[in-house]
């Protein structure tokens, strides 16, 4: 996987996960296929990261 920008908890990776991959991974799924799973997976990431856990709520937030 190559990250093209961002790190950390509040930005947006934007992840070209076939970049590196063998070029017969990217002719058997097709890169529409691979663009619209890379954005899936983006998004869950973005709304994974916008919710703060019980455990985050219990074990740091009470430690400030």
């Amino acid at each position: 996987m190559r990250r093209l920008s961002g790190t950390g908890r509040g930005s947006t990776m934007r992840i070209v996960p076939w970049a590196h991959e063998p070029p017969e991974i990217q002719q058997i799924f097709g890169e529409l296929f691979l663009r619209a799973y890379t954005a899936v997976k983006r998004d869950e990431f973005e709304q994974f990261n916008r919710v703060v856990s019980s455990w985050e709520r219990e074990h740091l937030l009470l430690q400030v």
